[in-house]
């Protein structure tokens, strides 16, 4: 496998008044801080930071041509994490305020990957991983929260190219399977949509259902249906109170009436696409121009506050009390496309003035790994097929391509959706692995009384080593 060729770097970004109920328009502005290289383990070529929590730990992991290595690094020094016996490679994906991490290993023999949990024991870094329930081949860790509380993936095969599952695990109990009534797997919402964490405070995962797409939420077993499917974005406070873009709409979804909101979905068609929102109802949105605005809801006469401190192609994805997610929309003719969102993970935490003000926040990057290169549609019978050709455009390989939806959304010659979106029959699929500027078809199939003849952007949402993707394109169907 090719390394990935780039220098491990926390590019730090100003994001000052997220903290503030009141703005203070005449303060002075600090300076962000340089940019800090993390350096690189000894015999590895490419190294990647995934995760960066309130105490400055840093976890990802270095490679090289055959192996990956996960790493914590904190006060200056990368430290390589223990790998289980037998493994050849793992990969360290979330790190928790206790420093607890999250992530993967793979068995060298078998070559089955297992979610795996490090944690320091008597002064010294181990590594546990939980037991699978019969019918889960594959499984992979990728968030855990500050109570200790792992989320991840599971497939029925080996390679992960099988069925699709999510679980959740506290270290001291048994693995649960993430599931709804009638049996429907939940992914959660990390694994497919960005990084915002899915699982808050209070133990409620926000996910989505495999089978449908609809947006839930799950806690000890009971499973909330949001009444959207199929969100290109979402973020979860710890009061279980979300918002989200769907079909290109904003939504606001309330477990009770809040500051003039009603209980249950409410649906926010003043043309802004809301992005995160946290415990304190500082909500962050992009306008219609793509000028990237946070707000305090609970104020009855809220003032929006315009973030100049960003560069401009990058924007809030979620916000939290330690944490701040960017993205990284494509601009195009008629403004921001929600759905080609190039996903940047970025964890992050602030470091609080004398005034109690968010000032500062340190963060990771990590590109978009993978884009629609082309697309053609056919029919025939009843079917509508449609051929898409993934491409890596980066520099490292893509493992465990996961494609777990694709849509044909209706639109007009300006690129506006103008009806129903259509899933296709033919997700969930693995691609297994893409090499650096390699492609791979993917063929889709739709119901064709669903997708009459006419222009659509068909759009994949899938998850890779490398991150999660969610391309689109423009395509006329016969």
């Amino acid at each position: 496998m090719q390394a990935y060729r780039k220098s491990l770097i926390l590019t730090v970004a100003l994001a000052a008044a997220l903290s503030l109920v009141t703005p203070r328009p005449c303060a002075a502005q600090p300076q962000p801080p340089l940019p800090t290289d993390l350096g690189m383990l000894p015999g590895f070529s490419g190294s990647m930071a995934i995760a960066i929590n309130a105490n400055g730990q840093v976890v990802g992991w270095n490679s090289n041509d055959t192996t990956n290595q996960a790493f914590i690094w904190q006060n200056g020094v990368m430290t390589a994490l223990p790998k289980p016996p037998g493994s050849d490679s793992c990969w360290a994906y979330d790190i928790n305020a206790s420093g607890r991490i999250a992530g993967a290993c793979r068995i060298a023999k078998t070559q089955r990957t297992q979610a795996s949990l490090w944690q320091v024991v008597r002064g010294a870094w181990t590594v546990t991983s939980p037991r699978i329930p019969a019918g889960w081949a594959y499984s992979m860790a990728y968030s855990i929260n500050d109570n200790g509380e792992v989320l991840g993936m599971l497939n029925s095969s080996i390679n992960n190219s099988g069925t699709p599952g999510g679980f959740y695990w506290e270290p001291s109990t048994t693995l649960t399977v993430l599931k709804d009534a009638q049996g429907q797997s939940i992914i959660p919402l990390q694994v497919s949509v960005g990084k915002p964490l899915p699982i808050n405070a209070n133990g409620q995962i926000l996910g989505f259902l495999v089978n449908t797409g609809e947006l839930v939420i799950w806690k000890a077993g009971a499973v909330t249906d949001l009444g959207v499917g199929y969100p290109q974005m979402a973020s979860m406070n710890n009061n279980g109170e979300v918002v989200g873009v769907s079909n290109y709409v904003s939504f606001l979804y309330l477990p009770a009436a809040k500051y003039g909101k009603s209980q249950g979905l409410n649906t926010l068609s003043d043309g802004n696409f809301y992005l995160a929102i946290n415990d304190s109802w500082v909500v962050a949105y992009l306008d219609p121009s793509g000028q990237l605005f946070i707000i305090d809801l609970s104020n009855p006469n809220p003032i929006p506050i315009l973030i100049t401190s960003f560069t401009p192609d990058q924007y809030i994805l979620d916000v939290n009390e330690h944490e701040v997610k960017l993205i990284e929309p494509i601009k195009t003719a008629t403004g921001i496309d929600v759905q080609q969102i190039s996903f940047a993970e970025l964890n992050g935490y602030y470091q609080k003035a004398d005034d109690g003000e968010a000032t500062a926040w340190a963060v990771t990057v990590t590109p978009a790994p993978l884009t629609i290169s082309g697309a053609t549609a056919a029919r025939k019978g009843g079917a509508v097929t449609v051929t898409v050709a993934l491409k890596n455009n980066g520099t490292s390989t893509a493992d465990n391509v996961l494609v777990y939806a694709a849509v044909l959304v209706p639109v007009d010659s300006s690129g506006n959706q103008t009806g129903d979106q259509a899933p296709s029959s033919s997700t969930p699929v693995s691609l297994k692995s893409i090499d650096p500027g390699a492609t791979r078809t993917l063929s889709l199939k739709f119901m064709g009384s669903s997708v009459p003849a006419g222009t659509y952007k068909i759009a994949v949402m899938g998850t890779c080593s490398l991150g999660a993707f969610e391309p689109d394109m423009p395509i006329v169907v016969p």
